[in-house]
């Protein structure tokens, strides 16, 4: 079963895209990188911390 649930990075990835596409300004980037770090990089941190 591979699906976007096994990589979040990769939609994570995607949201900064999403948020400049929404918006075209410096704010919707920023917004879109802001969730990105609380949906994808916080989460990725705290797997790789509790695998070690």
């Amino acid at each position: 079963m591979n699906g976007p649930l096994h990589y979040p990075h990769a939609c994570a990835g995607q949201l900064p895209v999403i948020g400049w596409h929404t918006t075209s300004t410096v704010t919707g980037l920023g917004w879109g990188m802001l969730v990105a770090l609380f949906c994808g990089g916080i989460p990725i941190a705290v797997i790789m911390l509790g695998v070690k």
